[in-house]
């Protein structure tokens, strides 16, 4: 395969390999080889292409889905996913698009260049470009829901919040991006923040303005990844 990172190879005896390759965009694929071919085959084990880490419901109807290929965009099923077809706004494909419980949608189109907000589940769409945040911003990089009303949006420049829905935007300080890498909402009222290289959690009650090293991680050297549970806990990944 070329243009693939080999990632490694398995060599079960005389008949048969196995080789594992990951391609630029970090999707990972098998290929086979036997005597009859004398050469790599990739293996087509009928996985759906779709990553059902980024289905959403619109309404009682309307599925969003992003496909699992390079530089894709979402795509949606009005019949219970039977069929599919790309999501446009404006004619534009789409890259990202979360809901609150409240049925407040965002979205980000494809070039990052504009941000929507739906407040009808997805019925029509109101446009926010870059500059709307920031004079000199020309694109957005990130978009999170912090909990049931509450946004944050990074642009190439800044990070923003809001506590109603987007109708109002605040500018959390630039002397804080060194500790603002991955935000998720904790359920308890305050962000946390984590970044696998400055070894250590934070959090905010502030929404971004001040944040303290959360003693509740220190038996981790190294926090990966953090999930809160449906319990109020958390599921943790790290060293």
């Amino acid at each position: 395969p070329i243009d693939n990172r080999i990632k490694n190879i398995t060599i079960s005896d005389t008949t048969f390999a196995t080789m594992q390759v990951i391609d630029s965009c970090e999707n990972m694929f098998i290929y086979i080889l036997t005597p009859q071919s004398l050469q790599w085959e990739e293996l087509d084990i009928q996985f759906s292409n779709l990553d059902y880490g980024q289905v959403t419901k619109s309404n009682l109807s309307r599925l969003f889905a992003k496909e699992n290929t390079c530089n894709s965009g979402f795509i949606y099923s009005d019949d219970d996913s039977k069929s599919w077809q790309p999501y446009l706004i404006n004619n534009s494909p789409t890259d990202a698009i979360i809901k609150s419980k409240t049925g407040v949608f965002f979205c980000l189109d494809k070039s990052h260049n504009k941000l929507f907000r739906s407040l009808d589940h997805t019925e029509t769409w109101e446009e926010f470009d870059a500059m709307h945040f920031d004079s000199k911003a020309k694109s957005f990089t990130e978009l999170y829901n912090f909990n049931v009303d509450s946004w944050g949006v990074k642009t190439d420049r800044s990070l923003f919040f809001t506590k109603d829905n987007g109708d109002t935007w605040q500018n959390i300080p630039n002397k804080n991006f060194p500790i603002i890498r991955n935000l998720i909402n904790d359920q308890n009222g305050k962000l946390l923040s984590y970044n696998f290289f400055l070894n250590k959690v934070y959090s905010s009650s502030d929404y971004g303005q001040s944040w303290d090293v959360d003693d509740r991680f220190k038996d981790f050297n190294n926090v990966i990844h953090i999930i809160p549970n449906k319990f109020g806990g958390f599921l943790i990944s790290g060293i």
